[in-house]
């Protein structure tokens, strides 16, 4: 049972790491699925904003120009966001793959310790069938 207790220190630290990164994936998570919610309601916008030019023919200059200007506006605060999601998504890649690693880590740590485990029941499970075989003969000498 010591090398399993003088491990559990290091599993500790590996499922705590892979706690993290769990945490640090979801958190990115639901930062990209934020940025993909922004990017469709602006998109939304550009759409319906985009349908009332029909109307442009019967609105004055400056209107027109303020509208294009805001349409300008969106259309860059999109592309924007969208280099955003497209870095975001690159991290996602790499924190996924991180936590990856971790999670396998873990895995194999916990492994060894069950084959410790085993090994240690197997050492006394054989000892004690040699303390009972022992004592069957020592019963056995004695008659």
């Amino acid at each position: 049972m010591a090398r399993r207790n003088r491990l559990d220190p290091v599993i500790e630290i590996a499922e705590s790491r892979q706690q993290e990164a769990a945490r640090q994936l979801a958190h990115l998570m639901q930062h990209q699925t934020a940025l993909q919610n922004q990017i469709a309601q602006l998109k939304g916008y550009r759409e319906e904003y985009k349908k009332t030019r029909l109307l442009e023919k019967k609105l004055p200059p400056s209107t027109l120009i303020d509208r294009r200007v805001f349409l300008a506006r969106l259309n860059e605060n999109i592309e924007q966001l969208l280099k955003q999601l497209d870095a975001i998504e690159n991290d996602l890649a790499s924190r996924m793959k991180y936590w990856h690693q971790t999670r396998a880590r873990t895995q194999a740590l916990e492994k060894v310790v069950e084959r410790y485990q085993a090994r240690e029941q197997s050492r006394q499970a054989k000892q004690l069938q040699k303390e009972h075989d022992e004592l069957a003969s020592r019963k056995g000498g004695f008659s």
